[in-house]
């Protein structure tokens, strides 16, 4: 599609509406109160009327669809730090001992540190194609430092130990 000069860029971000989505649920379901069920439902409507919306805006110059995604991010942002601060509040070890920590960090600093970047990214697209292009590297090292931590967090559950005698 690239080469016919289709642009082909929402095809691309279909993930993104799936990867909100789950970790919606996600931060949802580590609260399980009927408060953070009504808050995700609600965050999910929001986001895809947002979607909607932009998808019916014509542009040719759109590398994502920005408003939906900085609602999607921001979002998820304010509910992993919200967790963060109450594992803080009930941990008694150090936090950096702790699996969940590594986890929820790792969520906060892709999506948090993510969001002027994204913010951003249209407007910088349709000045200098280029450098948004070389721009994307950030989002590259966000996610390899986002699975690094995540992979500490998967590290510390540690091996399962064998029943056999």
């Amino acid at each position: 599609m690239s080469i016919q000069r289709i642009h082909n860029a929402w095809l691309y971000n279909l993930y993104l509406p799936v990867h909100f989505a789950l970790f919606a649920v996600f931060a949802q379901r580590i609260r399980s109160s009927a408060g953070a069920l009504g808050l995700c439902i609600a965050a999910l409507a929001i986001y895809g009327s947002l979607l909607w919306f932009e998808s019916r805006e014509p542009s040719c110059t759109t590398v994502l669809f920005s408003r939906s995604l900085l609602f999607a991010w921001a979002y998820l942002s304010v509910m992993f730090t919200w967790q963060l601060l109450v594992l803080a509040e009930r941990t008694d070890q150090p936090l950096w001992k702790d699996q969940q920590f590594w986890l929820y960090l790792s969520i906060v600093t892709f999506f948090g540190v993510s969001l002027p970047f994204i913010g951003s990214m249209n407007k910088v697209y349709a000045s200098d194609p280029d450098l948004a292009g070389g721009l994307y590297y950030i989002l590259d090292v966000l996610y390899f430092l986002s699975y690094a931590m995540a992979g500490i967090a998967g590290w510390m559950i540690g091996r399962p130990k064998s029943n056999v005698s």
